[in-house]
């Protein structure tokens, strides 16, 4: 078999909930009933074959943390990992002002635990998402 190799993950981040639905990219990918991604070194879950560069995975629930993304055809040999990081659920402890103007364009400031900055930040106000102008992770 070829030795996989991953280049890239989408996203690189999930919250410790799981169920995330990881697409991985690289090269050596098999069509195999042993195909598997392993978070950390102690949790394997199977793996969905998309084609020989690609392959996606949920992943499983798990404390906050960093862990390694590896990916096997047979459950022996591994890929080199990437980092995934599972994030803690963001808690929101202030929002100023607490109103705007109905057009939008206030600069609004929302204090909290769990932010992390990072291309999917977001904040949503009702059914509009917008990218914050700057994350503080602190």
């Amino acid at each position: 078999m070829d030795q996989i190799e991953i280049t890239a993950i989408h996203p690189t981040s999930g919250p410790e909930r799981g169920n995330t639905t990881v697409l991985i990219v690289g090269t050596g990918f098999a069509r195999s009933n042993d195909l598997v991604c392993a978070f950390g070194h102690d949790t394997i879950t199977p793996a969905t074959w998309l084609h020989s560069g690609a392959v996606s995975c949920a992943s499983p629930a798990r404390w906050p943390s960093v862990v390694s993304l590896e990916v096997s055809n047979n459950l022996h040999d591994f890929s080199n990992n990437l980092m995934f990081r599972y994030t803690s659920a963001a808690t929101v402890s202030m929002v100023s002002p607490s109103y705007g103007a109905q057009h939008g364009e206030t600069l609004v400031t929302v204090r909290g635990t769990g932010f992390f900055d990072s291309p999917a930040s977001a904040c949503r106000f009702g059914d509009v998402v917008v990218t914050p102008q700057e994350v503080i992770d602190s």
